[in-house]
């Protein structure tokens, strides 16, 4: 019975299930299952049980907003902590995941935000999401707005290999500015199945543009210059050196064309002719820009004796065709078909002069002037020197390359020998009859 019990000041009467028994206090705290909490006060001290207010709100009201800290373990590792912190002179709600996360909650004495960071003056101002300012916050899932001018996506770990990735069904980036800043960007467009499912190799470029066609694309890529007539100072792509000055462009053009209105693209290089890589004939001749070269049944080399054509190795084409995939770059050379480019030449060269194969064999030329040419050397004519020289050594030449250019002097000057033939044999005819008239009379 209760009254047969030991007496002693501070212990409980408990049932173990069967008979009454008496614990001491924190013996019947362990029976009853109310572990040390039983025994904290209410409070924000160390050791004390938080307790929510009257509104269920956490109350972290206080004058020393530093003092107040909250952490959450899993008995022997902080997994987070809760509490305030004042940073600059700014009170902040701030949560702290160790190794993994930090999220300071500015207060509500200015306006409401969420800034993730490290807590120091830079990186707490660089990532807002949320911003009350705009009405329709809502509709977004994370907005990111810059507190300054600058909005920076950062990924960075030990090994420096930190990578960022933005997906979605649709991406759209709607700025006067931007600037991506990074060893290699990758932009996969279209069927993402595609890229799932098939390794995209490191192709070693700086911008890599790739689109899976999803069956009902129109394209790759559109490059469009809008709120504006196209005019033929305005450029859609510019090609720079590390300097900034312009080495090419893809740029606008529009003309009058028999009375149509036209408007297209061009294509602008210091490159001044078109070229087709054609491969050597043997790859032991050393053949460079500005050679003679004799064409034998589409290769090439330095002989130009009984040549199907005679052409020029270009310095600087602004288009090269017959690109062939997995081409030996050592066993071709780019041979200008048409344009603008220099030519080795041996002597004197006065604008104006053919420009023909030097019958060397070494890659050279020389100039023949207009009224010298013979048929002989139509078969070796590589162009018309469009610079002359007085250096009697090897020089390069701008010679210009224009298909079926029949040398005109050349041509007039058969057809002078032609009518001078044809008149010589006319009175060679008129001699011989009047000959065989003066016979018959005998």
């Amino acid at each position: 019975t209760i009254a047969g019990l030991a007496q002693s000041d501070g212990n409980i009467i408990v049932s173990n299930g069967t008979d009454w028994t008496v614990e001491s206090g924190a013996t019947a705290r362990t029976t009853l299952g109310l572990g040390t909490a039983a025994t904290l006060d209410v409070g924000t001290a160390a050791n004390n049980i938080v307790q929510l207010d009257s509104s269920a709100d956490l109350d972290l009201s206080s004058t020393d907003v530093t003092a107040q800290s909250y952490t959450l373990t899993d008995g022997t590792n902080d997994i987070i902590t809760a509490g305030l912190a004042d940073i600059d002179g700014t009170e902040y709600s701030t949560i702290y995941g160790y190794d993994r996360l930090h999220i300071l909650v500015q207060s509500a004495s200015t306006d409401p935000r969420i800034i993730i960071g490290n807590g120091d003056d830079n990186a707490r101002t660089n990532i807002i999401i949320g911003d009350p300012d705009l009405d329709n916050t809502l509709v977004y899932g994370a907005l990111f707005k810059a507190q300054t001018d600058t909005i920076t996506l950062k990924a960075e770990n030990d090994t420096s290999t930190g990578k960022v990735n933005i997906e979605g069904d649709e991406i759209f980036i709607n700025s006067a500015d931007y600037t991506l800043n990074s060893p290699n960007q990758y932009f996969n467009s279209g069927n993402q199945d595609y890229f799932a499912s098939n390794d995209q190799l490191d192709s070693g470029y700086g911008v890599s543009f790739l689109h899976a066609d999803t069956g009902d694309s129109t394209g790759a890529m559109q490059v469009g210059l809008l709120n504006k007539d196209i005019e033929n100072t305005d450029s859609f792509i510019d090609f720079t050196s590390e300097a900034g000055q312009a080495i090419g462009s893809i740029a606008g053009q529009h003309a009058d064309v028999l009375g149509i209105a036209q408007t297209g693209i061009k294509l602008e290089s210091a490159g001044a002719d078109y070229a087709e890589y054609l491969e050597l004939l043997s790859g032991s001749e050393q053949i460079e820009a500005g050679d003679v070269v004799g064409v034998y049944a589409g290769k090439i080399s330095h002989q130009t004796v009984n040549a199907d054509r005679v052409m020029v190795v270009s310095t600087m084409p602004l288009v090269i065709g017959n690109k062939q995939p997995n081409q030996d770059q050592s066993m071709v050379k780019p041979i200008a078909f048409v344009g603008q480019v220099p030519v080795k030449v041996n002597g004197a060269v006065n604008s104006g002069d053919y420009i023909v194969a030097s019958g060397n064999q070494d890659g050279s030329a020389i100039a023949i002037q207009p009224t010298q040419l013979t048929a002989a050397n139509l078969t070796q004519i590589i162009g018309r020197a469009w610079s002359s020289s007085t250096d009697t050594g090897q020089k390069l030449i701008n010679v210009a390359i224009t298909p079926l250019d029949l040398p005109v002097e050349l041509m007039q000057s058969i057809e002078a020998r032609q009518d001078k033939l044809e008149q010589e044999n006319q009175q060679l005819r008129q001699l011989i009859e009047d000959i065989q008239k003066q016979l018959s009379q005998n």
